[in-house]
């Protein structure tokens, strides 16, 4: 992965490591793991000695930090090592090849000396060796094997630059069943043998802060006992709490030591039981404090609950606030000085820091002088509120979240947050000013740490992957595949990053336990079709990557790394969309009254079965190394919770009579058209006649039994008219697709008359359906390039990085965010801490050019990545035409699943605003300003006034337009 650091290519083989006896203990235990690192790779340890001379070899890696180090003293007063670029700095190493490095060690004859600033740069530039020699940070949580071979060649880095973020890490959250199930199992809980690997993760990532598990466990408690708190301690990490677990306190700690004859009381209840938990919160500061933490303020009712309950009137709740958070002060002055202090603004707490227009509220209250203000998204990785001054730019963290368990839905099961997402939500809170703590709910950590891996590259290093980096995820995913696979040919690395990124989008798109059969459109602009489509197309990928891996001779090795990290999570999520999509087209071929429909339920039946194979594929993964991680619910959520979920309904038809029988229809519609007696019914294709359109589906089914046998007639002299058959015997249904070559269509219209017959045995059986095809050319001369053409009825379609034209203002300007939209790329004002602009003024511009067929009022849906408020107040508000929409309200609540407002745009990842107004016929220009920048633009549909889209989760089809 991509770092600020730069390799040289004089290198050393090292045979030995040495840490001296006064080096911290967690640097002599990260030595002893790069060493069984190295083992990995070439079937021999190096030494781990506490002298040069008890190495006895000619080549050692010298691992110091500073002040800590007499040999590193000794070679910086000889002027044979400079520690200037590392000195004073934070988590900063380096490391550099020094000849003949000992006098009283003359063996040895060069030295590879990592140094650095504090313990955690001197553990960071040990495991860079181990990235150096292809050690992959994911080598335990992804089942990553190294490459063998002989020998392992390291060479020299330059000093590293401070990490961007002071606290980088995660939450293991939501931890049950899996997490839970599978620690249980492996580390007989929550262990410290098994916060071991938690800690090494986060090291390896350059990170140095965990909220551990909190469902069921006590992190200071059970390591057993204080383990855990003392592993952290040597590692260097980090322990802090939930936002909900003040005073290094868990949540169920509480549980245990309650009770009316205790010293804590038996109420949760800061107005009854003040003393109570004072005391509480002082024990658990006294037994807690002595470690380097963060510690919690404030607090939530009982199991994150609301603090007062709901019939609590705010100045209630934010006096007992202020009157906590000075206690809990006291105490943390008092039983741990020099503790980093936060407040989580996450819920109802943050209405107590903004108070209203009546209540002040504790912002700006003195009593939070040097406390860490962590902001939160809106749960679903949209920010919501963030530093407005510079007293909460000092010290401001941001809790985001990969894994959610609440309203509307949760989502616990694989990755739904896309790359792209991460990038543009935690880009803008770093803009802000939140670069003092980030911490991501991984949930089980499992399966989410290709994501995890790169929201802290983003952390330790935003001159790389910040704002300033478009290409940010892609960047850090050429570089995390060449350095995961190198055992792949560069090209399969290519397609394991499109497999990576198709999946991930997919799941985006709508998160997993928010799939039904009812979200992706059975018919409407085929939309279940190119959902199955865009599935097949990364599950064709991911059979080609494993078909290119088995065939690597590496015992498996590459191939399992790939299946844990990737291949297992696409396929258990292209396997789920599949269910609900195949589930939506039994449905809609069971109300056409099609047998057809029992296919597709039989594939619904098969996505089951294939579901649940996958989950024992995860118990038996890596040997069972991964046992419990099968158990998250995951299918048909109705709530927050897996109450009423269930598989999708299958439907089955039963075919009416004792022959075969005609159904026709479109394939993009739901009626359907079928006659034995009379003029036939007609199916209308007049698609053609507008500019684009080069192809229709038309489904003919047999509703009855047997085998339909029918012909296609007419139209078999009209050049333009493409049928891709004239016959056929349908059991259940066959597909014609009919094409149009426009290069050959006149300006006048042309229509043609298709006949579908079926003959039976007896003569008054035969049935015949009309296909009425029109076709028209499109006049675009004298059209200015980049004019968008109206499709059927009129609608025009635009996505939004085609604008024909765009303006700027003091350096904003809209951006092309590459696959930043659900459904493709999106256009964001950059920078993001622009001011908002006021009505009138200049203001960042799109202009989008198209052609309206006729002088009238039109509808304008702007369709908008459902980003939120950034400064409490105020309103996400755009200009179209000179008018103001407002697409997001001032008194909208991000994170309250009972404002529809928030909720539905998250669930569905889109929010569309629609404003009326009038145009020309001719070229017609709209022009969209952005008043506030958080607004972020992924398409335009212009609709003539009273037109209604098909109902449908993705809307029609880009139009097509004039090109230059």
């Amino acid at each position: 992965m991509r770092t600020t650091s730069a390799v040289s290519h004089s290198a050393i083989r090292p045979v030995s490591i040495v840490v001296e006896p006064s080096a911290f203990e967690g640097v002599t235990v990260v030595a002893a793991k790069v060493a069984a690192d190295l083992e990995r790779i070439t079937g021999t340890a190096p030494a781990v000695v506490d002298a040069p001379r008890a190495a006895a070899t000619p080549t050692v890696v010298l691992a110091a930090t500073l002040g800590r180090s007499p040999l590193v003293d000794e070679l910086v007063a000889a002027g044979r090592l400079d520690v200037a670029d590392v000195a004073g700095r934070r988590e900063v190493y380096a490391v550099t090849l020094v000849e003949s490095p000992f006098a009283d060690a003359p063996d040895v004859e060069r030295a590879l000396v990592v140094v650095g600033s504090d313990k955690r740069g001197t553990i960071y530039g040990l495991f860079s060796l181990s990235e150096q020699a292809g050690v992959s940070p994911l080598h335990y949580w992804g089942d990553v094997a190294p490459q063998a071979r002989e020998l392992v060649e390291l060479g020299e880095t330059t000093a590293t630059r401070e990490p961007s973020v002071k606290f980088r890490g995660l939450f293991i959250n939501d931890e049950w069943p899996c997490f839970g199930t599978w620690t249980s199992q492996h580390f007989g809980g929550f262990t410290a043998d098994m916060y071991d690997h938690v800690f090494e993760l986060i090291l390896r990532l350059k990170g140095n802060y965990l909220w551990p598990a909190m469902w069921t466990s006590s992190f200071a408690l059970d390591g057993p006992g204080s383990l855990n708190e003392e592993l952290a301690d040597m590692y260097g990490i980090v322990v802090g709490a939930s936002h909900h677990e003040p005073c290094l306190r868990a949540s169920e700690e509480w549980d245990i030591v309650r009770g009316p004859d205790t010293p804590y009381g038996n109420e949760w209840n800061y107005l009854t039981n003040r003393e109570g938990l004072l005391r509480y919160w002082e024990d658990g500061l006294k037994r807690s404090g002595r470690y380097e933490k963060i510690v919690m303020l404030g607090m939530r009712g009982e199991r994150d609950s609301e603090l007062l309950g709901e019939d609590a009137g705010l100045q209630a709740n934010i006096d007992l606030l202020k009157d906590a958070i000075t206690e809990q002060r006291r105490l943390v002055a008092q039983h741990a000085p020099g503790a980093t202090e936060m407040l989580a603004l996450y819920k109802e707490v943050e209405e107590y820091y903004y108070g209203s227009d009546t209540v002040p509220g504790l912002r700006g209250w003195e009593g939070l002088d040097g406390v860490t203000l962590m902001f939160c998204e809106d749960n679903f990785g949209f920010m919501r509120s963030l530093p407005a001054t510079d007293a909460e730019r000092r010290s401001a963290g941001m809790y985001y979240h990969f894994d959610y368990h609440g309203g509307p839905v949760s989502y616990e099961w694989m990755p739904s947050t896309s790359f792209e997402r991460t990038h543009d939500q935690m880009s803008l809170a770093f803009d802000h000013g939140v670069r003092d703590v980030w911490v991501v709910n991984l949930g089980d950590l499992k399966f989410n740490e290709v994501p995890f891996a790169f929201f802290m590259a983003m952390a330790y290093d935003m001159d790389a992957y910040g704002n300033g980096t478009r290409t940010a995820a892609a960047d850090f995913t050429a570089s995390w595949l060449d350095a995961t696979f190198p055992a792949a040919a560069p090209d399969v690395r290519a397609t394991i990053g499109e497999v990576l990124h198709g999946y991930l989008r997919l799941n985006a798109m709508r998160r997993p336990e928010a799939l039904n059969e009812h979200v992706y459109a059975a018919a409407h602009f085929q939309e279940a079709d190119r959902m199955l489509a865009r599935a097949d197309a990364v599950d064709a990928a991911n059979a080609a990557v494993v078909a290119a891996l088995e065939a690597l001779d590496d015992d498996g090795r590459t191939l399992l790394a790939y299946t844990s990290l990737v291949g297992l999570p696409a396929r258990a999520s292209l396997n789920l969309l599949r269910l609900h999509v195949n589930a939506a087209k039994n449905a809609h071929y069971a109300r056409q009254a099609k047998p057809v429909a029992n296919a597709y339920a039989g594939r619904v039946t098969e996505a089951v079965a294939t579901d649940r194979a996958i989950g024992d594929e995860i118990r038996e993964l890596a040997g069972g190394k991964w046992t419990g991680h099968e158990q998250e619910a995951h299918v048909g959520f109705t709530g927050w919770n897996e109450d009423g979920s269930r598989y999708p309904v299958r439907h089955v038809v039963e075919p009416m009579g004792h022959e075969p029988r005609l159904s026709v229809s479109r394939a993009d519609a739901v009626p359907t058209y079928h006659r034995q007696y009379g003029r036939p019914m007609e199916v209308v294709v007049d698609d053609f006649c507008v500019a684009g359109e080069t192809a229709v589906a038309i489904e003919i089914a047999n509703d009855g039994v047997g085998s339909l046998a029918w012909t296609l007639e007419g139209g078999e002299d009209v050049p333009w008219l493409g049928v891709s058959a004239r016959s056929g015997s349908a059991v259940a249904q066959d597909v014609v697709v009919l094409t149009c070559d426009r290069a050959l269509l006149s300006a006048t219209t042309q229509t043609v008359r298709l006949l579908v017959r079926v003959g039976a045995a007896q003569p008054h059986q035969v049935s015949t359906v009309a296909v009425v095809v029109s076709g028209r050319a499109v006049d675009t001369a004298g059209l200015p390039a980049g004019t968008f053409l109206p499709g059927r009825d009129g609608v025009v379609a635009i996505d939004a990085q085609h604008a024909a034209a765009s303006t700027s203002v003091d350096g904003a300007a809209f951006v092309e965010l590459p696959r930043g939209g659900r459904d493709g790329s999106a256009m964001r004002v950059l920078p993001t801490t622009a001011p908002a602009f006021e009505v009138g003024a200049p203001a960042p511009t799109l202009t989008y050019r198209f052609l309206a067929e006729t002088t009238g009022e039109y509808d304008v849906d702007v369709w908008q990545v459902p980003t939120g408020v950034v400064v409490r107040g105020t309103s996400l508000r755009y200009t179209l035409g000179g008018a103001v929409v407002e697409a997001v309200a001032a008194d909208v609540n991000a994170g309250e699943p009972g404002d529809a407002r928030w909720a539905r745009p998250v669930v569905e990842n889109i929010r569309v605003t629609t404003s009326r107004t009038r145009f020309e016929a001719g070229v017609a220009e709209l022009t969209l300003g952005a008043l506030d920048p958080n607004l972020v633009v992924e398409r335009i549909v212009v609709r003539p006034a009273g037109v209604v889209l098909p109902a449908s989760a993705l809307g029609p089809r880009e139009s097509a337009r004039v090109q230059a």
